[in-house]
């Protein structure tokens, strides 16, 4: 209890403020810094590689026993890069919902047979 009484008084409560927070920065904010981003990058690459070396392909990740389909709204599809990135995401196998404002640019997309 004397320390504690010691270590709350002029000028002393300073200088063990000033220690504390120049260890807690200068030494351990920069480890963890350094060594977070590294963790979160082993911990995915484990995950996505199987015991015996191989990689998982795409759909051993989504689950098991059911298939997930990824889905993208996209705007504006009437042209342009709205229009091509609609039909690059439909032929990478994601249900695309093409909002467009003329319907003639809806039937080219019917006309493709894809999934938008």
């Amino acid at each position: 209890q004397q320390l504690n009484v010691w270590a709350h008084q002029e000028p002393f409560d300073r200088i063990i403020f000033t220690l504390y927070w120049f260890f807690v920065l200068g030494f351990f904010a920069p480890i963890v810094a350094m060594t977070l981003p590294w963790l979160f990058l082993f911990e995915t690459v484990r995950q996505k590689i199987n015991k015996d070396g191989t990689i998982q392909p795409k759909e051993a990740l989504q689950g098991v026993g059911r298939k997930m389909q990824l889905a993208v709204v996209i705007s504006g599809c009437d042209s342009g890069i709205g229009k091509e990135l609609a039909t690059c995401l439909a032929l990478e196998g994601f249900v695309v919902f093409a909002g467009c404002l003329k319907s003639e640019s809806l039937d080219n997309f019917k006309t493709m047979g894809s999934s938008i």
